[in-house]
């Protein structure tokens, strides 16, 4: 917070508004871009399903007669 107030006093009032609500607004579209990238990337990454077989013996007295 002490370094708002000092750039308030050296640049003006104005100009910091200004710096951080550019500042603001690139941290949001730097975020936005991530996450859409990342949609993207993972809708078209081709997840190759599992290979391995599993073969699992179930007891009969499971299953009612």
């Amino acid at each position: 917070m002490g370094a708002v107030v000092l750039m308030r006093h050296v640049y003006g009032d104005k100009r910091v508004k200004r710096t951080m609500s550019r500042a603001s607004l690139i941290a949001t579209l730097v975020i936005i871009g991530a996450l859409v990238g990342g949609a993207i990337f993972l809708s078209g990454w081709n997840i190759p399903p599992p290979s391995a077989e599993v073969e699992i013996t179930l007891p009969d007295d499971r299953f009612p007669k």
